[in-house]
């Protein structure tokens, strides 16, 4: 049925071109022959046919030219031949399913009491005394803080008639308003310093490489720990810190460690916002949309 979508607007080109073009020539004969007893409406019955020969051809026509495109795509898609856009998308659909797929087998390892698997220490981070490193991987990175802004006031002096006064002083009363919200906006407290980071997991911290300075967050100092695997983020809150936000599809895994060494796996078996990890993602289906 799948040519029908394109092969049927195709065919119906024709056939609104010159049924509409059939229909208008005889309204125009009827019109002709009985002009006085048809009245105004035979008129604009005969426009709208008239503009409907150009403009239902012309619908059709793109209908068909957009079926017949998704149609062919599909047709290559299932042999395999993707376009440098497609195939990003898959192998990003990939790098999803699998750091959760991971994440999945490992909060079922960490509710087992097994030991998670280690991976080789990065030789430039110092450890700490009987630290195991367990991930390394990138994560988009942001802090949440507000911050002094200063801005500028402009005064203005003039003189001349009354209402040139008035306008120039309400203009400069504008600026002066618009300046002082945008400064308060840019006060606030939000998240702010996002950047792409490498991002190493240890039973003892989490270290985030920001712009080649290594940052330490370690799992004593967290205060609370919102690991929400469906949404790629994990948040931490410090006592003595901003809090700080990872984001990325690498980030499930480190929500599953970062929620066992702070919570415990009571948690990591119990927490709502990982027992999601239930469900699997084929890594090979619906890829490319």
């Amino acid at each position: 049925m799948r040519p029908l979508r394109w092969l049927i607007p195709l065919l119906l080109v024709p056939v609104t071109f010159y049924g509409c073009g059939a229909l208008s020539a005889w309204l125009s004969r009827t019109y002709e022959h009985d002009g006085s007893a048809a009245g105004g409406w035979m008129v604009a019955v005969f426009i709208v046919v008239y503009l409907a020969m150009f403009v239902l051809p012309l619908t059709a026509l793109i209908v068909c030219i957009v079926q017949a495109v998704k149609v062919h795509r599909r047709w290559r898609r299932s042999r395999g031949r993707f376009t440098k856009s497609e195939q990003g998308q898959i192998e990003s659909h990939r790098s999803d399913a699998t750091a959760w797929n991971h994440a999945a087998h490992l909060r079922r390892a960490l509710i087992a009491r097994e030991v998670p698997a280690t991976i080789g220490r990065p030789w430039e981070i110092v450890p700490y005394p009987d630290e195991e490193f367990f991930l390394d991987a990138p994560a988009q990175y942001s802090r949440y803080y507000g911050q002094d802004v200063a801005y500028d006031q402009t005064s203005a002096f003039v003189f001349g008639h009354p209402a040139f006064v008035v306008g120039a002083l309400a203009v400069t009363a504008i600026s002066n308003g618009a300046a002082r919200n945008a400064a308060r906006r840019q006060a606030a407290e939000q998240w702010r310093e996002h950047q792409a980071v490498r991002v190493i997991v240890t039973n003892r911290r989490l270290i985030c490489v920001v712009g080649g300075r290594p940052l330490t967050f370690d799992y004593t100092a967290m205060v609370a720990v919102y690991p929400e695997v469906a949404q790629r983020t994990l948040v931490c809150q410090f006592d003595g810190a901003e809090p700080l936000m990872l984001h990325g599809i690498h980030v499930p895994p480190m929500a599953v460690l970062t929620t066992m060494m702070t919570l415990g796996p009571d948690a990591v078996a119990r927490h709502p916002s990982l027992t999601v990890l239930d469900l699997q993602i084929d890594p090979d289906r619906h890829a490319v949309v």
